[in-house]
């Protein structure tokens, strides 16, 4: 049985790219994870068959929230040791032109940054407004990116106010 669980939850179809949290008592836990070549992400031990769903997200919480955390660390390593260079690109105008061409493997987005402007030459050039309200404007161009990689099947992460320079950045595909 748990190994027809790990060999599901690997269909990516299934698990839609999410990370994997896994809830069970012992002897079950430490069976699954000694068997499962899926990642998992987290673990709460214990049998939690009658835990409300509202205790069981208090409880998942932490868990989340360290993967989360451990997560970000990491494609932030990643993107500072790649640099300027052929495998990342920082900015709007660099993600958006790399996004439309579908080579955004992993986008990090500012929690808190917005960007108003207006799409030229058939969606592949941005240009920033200052009136976010005004006629044709989309009011925070993120939106639309965020949505452009998922759509190429690239991940999207929030990081942080203020962690990266210029809001937006990417990690490419090779």
């Amino acid at each position: 049985y748990l190994r027809a669980v790990d060999a599901a939850l690997r269909d990516d179809a299934v698990t839609g790219h999410l990370p994997l949290f896994v809830v069970a008592a012992e002897p079950t836990l430490g069976s699954f994870l000694r068997l499962a070549r899926v990642p998992v992400a987290g673990t709460l031990r214990g049998n939690h068959l009658r835990t409300s769903r509202g205790e069981l997200r208090r409880l998942l919480l932490p868990v989340v929230q360290r993967h989360v955390r451990t997560q970000t660390g990491r494609d932030l390593d990643r993107l500072h040791e790649v640099g300027d260079g052929p495998a990342a690109c920082h900015g709007v105008d660099d993600v958006w032109s790399s996004a439309m061409a579908g080579r955004v493997h992993l986008l990090l987005v500012d929690q808190a940054y917005t960007y108003p402007a207006t799409l030229a030459d058939g969606g592949v050039r941005v240009e920033p407004v200052d009136d976010a309200e005004a006629p044709g404007v989309l009011d925070d161009l993120i939106d639309e990116l965020i949505e452009v990689v998922r759509r190429s099947d690239g991940h999207v992460r929030f990081v942080p106010s203020d962690t990266l320079t210029g809001g937006v950045a990417a990690l490419l595909r090779g």
